[in-house]
């Protein structure tokens, strides 16, 4: 099994990259979940089904045999669309050419 390891400072460094500010508490139930998700992808590489017990299995014939289905394709033509009276007419705030909109980030 792999010994990677997460550290409390693994942690503050991963969430000093989000930007996220984390309590001491909060450091070391992420340092304790972190640590669960690394060991169980590490057991998920020590898995090695023997090839013996994968030989009877068939490829998927999606992915092996070209496709019976059509792409639906339409040419690329020019297309009526919404006035720009009745695109910005449905805006919440549009002023100076602009839509106004809620600041999400900071």
């Amino acid at each position: 099994m792999s010994q990677t390891r997460i550290s409390r400072d693994d942690v503050r460094r991963i969430a000093r990259l989000a930007r996220l500010s984390l309590s001491g508490n909060e450091i070391e139930i992420m340092t304790r979940e972190l640590r669960s998700i690394v060991e169980h992808f590490a057991r998920l590489e020590d898995l090695e089904a023997p090839l013996a017990q994968l030989e009877h299995l068939d490829p998927l014939p999606e992915l092996t045999a070209p496709s019976k289905a059509r792409c639906a394709r339409r040419t690329d033509e020019p297309e009526p669309s919404s006035s720009a009276e009745a695109i910005t007419a449905r805006a919440s705030v549009f002023r100076h050419g602009h839509f106004i909109v809620p600041r999400i980030i900071g």
